[in-house]
């Protein structure tokens, strides 16, 4: 960007700023990339919106102080998302925000100190913007400010063609905040296009023979069902270096003595990600690197599932949430899968952390209105604690004298492993208030991890620092970090075999499977088709051998009707 390229009348020093404004560039976006190899690709897009700036305005200095501030907002905003939801920042987000205001609200309530903070930054990019533009006193022709956006974007579409479209790992590692962001651009105009997800995964097979519809037979000897997520959670002997109460360990174990475990597609956060594969049966993976939209994606096109099925059976289904409803889109979502009420935290009247004794009360208490008048439908209920999320530096319910870790543990270990235990109690009074409530009822109780806190990273030394840091492990070289557990327990009835009997681990999609069958409750064709699958697979869904299986399944859904994927 030599004097030549400027247009005449301005001073040396002005063009010696420009240069080091360039500079500045290059310099953001290889802090930003941490990587040799995206860190041209990134700069590329950079100069691409530069030159667009000048192009309308002419004005270099402009050009780059405004692209300069908006790749350091941008580069922030990707590692703080990648520390909250343990993803770098996709173009879809402003889609989505932008479509789903009531997000921002959300935010705004939960993380108040990251969004003034974005809000300042921004203003303060209008200020210096606006500023810039007045005081700039360097010019360049527009047609070089073309060639410019040009030569920008031919390298652009070259390093692109280099790199190729993202996989879901990408956005794991929390190292390429900018690239991440450009590269998913095309992805999120496909989106926004057509959808087609599961289709594309589906392949060109036979597709298994799935009956359009829901049906089910009704039964007055279905047992109730209580399916509990246990946020965070995971049983404490997975990792042989945490000194924890061994008693703790019952509180895993399922009917036939086993802690079996749950394999999931998230880590540290994400929760909403395991909902939807046990409420769904389903995969998010084939959603790409938009899957933590989940529930706006999809939202009114899964017609198959858990509590669709057992609405079917002839079950009264209830969701209790313990965030807002509007949070991901859960309400409209959850009613579309099936739900008969869903109530949130403000239904609730939850504060933002309770005790799991909470919603098991809500729970009994929704059971003895439903049963006391004269309510012959069996009922389904799934319950979503919080009691072990994160944070972990204070102490929940600290009134209670109760303690879950031991020496050598940290401080956050220790709470954590408190809040576990406070869990199991709650919960075997929850069994006991059934059992002294409903003598002569028959429930299947059912809970599970959505996933691992984030703290476990550092229990894993193959993962490194600045993987620990961002919450963001592979899961195909630490998939330890995406196992936690699922237990099935029956009360006043027996449960029948277990189809999952035998596997290591059980992928989630599979566990609604489980739960019918153990309850009795009849499988239709497509968890017919799914407990085929996972047969075999050997309790896999995502990374099974035989990937057209999992495509049959696909398209039996699609062309059954059960699932709306365009």
């Amino acid at each position: 960007m030599g004097g030549g390229f400027f247009e005449p009348g301005a001073g040396r020093g002005a063009r010696t700023l420009a240069w080091c404004a360039l500079a500045a560039l290059a310099l953001i976006c290889g802090i930003a990339e941490a990587s040799p190899a995206t860190t041209p690709f990134t700069l590329a897009c950079a100069l691409a919106f530069a030159a667009v700036l000048m192009l309308a305005t002419r004005r270099p200095l402009f050009s780059l102080g405004v692209t300069g501030a908006l790749l350091v907002i941008l580069a922030l905003a990707s590692k703080t998302k990648s520390l909250m939801m343990a993803m770098t920042l996709h173009a879809y987000d402003f889609v989505y925000f932008a479509r789903t205001p009531n997000e921002i609200v959300f935010m705004a309530q939960h993380y108040p100190n990251e969004m003034m903070q974005a809000g300042l930054a921004l203003a303060a990019t209008l200020a210096a913007g606006i500023l810039l533009l007045r005081i700039d006193p360097l010019r360049v022709a527009r047609r070089r400010s073309a060639v410019m956006l040009a030569l920008s974007l031919a390298f652009v579409v070259g390093f692109y063609q280099t790199l190729g479209a993202p996989e879901v790992s990408y956005f794991f590692r929390g190292r390429h905040l900018l690239s991440s962001f450009f590269l998913s651009i095309p992805e999120a105009a496909g989106v926004m296009r057509h959808g087609g997800f599961f289709a594309d995964r589906s392949g060109s097979g036979p597709a298994d023979a799935i009956r359009p519809g829901l049906s089910c037979p009704h039964s007055k000897d279905y047992p109730s069902i209580v399916l509990t997520l246990n946020e965070s959670a995971f049983a404490p002997s997975q990792f042989p270096q945490l000194a924890f109460e061994t008693s703790l360990l019952e509180h895993f174990r399922s009917g036939d003595g086993i802690i079996h475990k749950l394999g999931v597609e998230t880590f540290g956060g994400g929760t909403w990600l395991t909902e939807f594969n046990i409420l769904a049966g389903l995969s998010t993976y084939p959603l790409g690197n938009v899957r933590t939209y989940v529930g706006r994606l999809l939202a009114g096109r899964i017609k198959h599932s858990l509590p669709a099925y057992l609405r079917a059976c002839g079950y009264e289904t209830l969701a209790l949430y313990p965030a807002g409803g509007d949070f991901v889109n859960s309400r409209p979502f959850y009613q579309s899968l099936g739900f008969d009420r869903f109530l949130d935290a403000k239904d609730m009247n939850a504060k933002s952390q309770e005790r799991d004794r909470f919603f098991y009360d809500r729970a009994l208490a929704e059971m003895r209105a439903h049963f006391s008048a004269g309510g012959a439908k069996p009922m389904f209920i799934f319950i979503i604690t919080s009691a072990t999320h994160f944070p972990y530096d204070e102490r929940l319910s600290p009134l209670d004298d109760i303690e879950g870790g031991g020496e050598g543990n940290s401080a956050e270990f220790n709470e954590y492993l408190r809040r576990l235990r406070l869990g199991q109690i709650d919960h075997q009074a929850f069994r006991a208030g059934l059992a002294a409530q409903f003598p002569g009822r028959a429930f299947v109780l059912a809970h599970f991890g959505d996933h691992q806190p984030f703290i476990t990273g550092a229990l894993q030394t193959l993962v490194p620092d600045e993987e620990i840091a961002t919450g963001a492990p592979d899961r195909k070289t630490l998939g330890q970090l995406y196992e936690t557990y699922y237990k099935i327990e029956p009360l006043n009835t027996a449960l029948k075999a277990s189809p999952a009997e035998g596997f290591p681990s059980l992928d989630a999609p599979y566990l609604s499977t489980v739960l019918l069958a153990q309850a009795g409750v009849p499988l239709d064709d497509a968890f017919k088709a799914r407990a085929r699958l996972m047969t075999l697979c050997n309790g896999k869904m995502e990374g099974c051998a035989a990937a057209e299986a999992t495509g049959r399944l696909y398209r039996g859904l699609i062309e059954a009707g059960l699932l709306i994927d365009r």
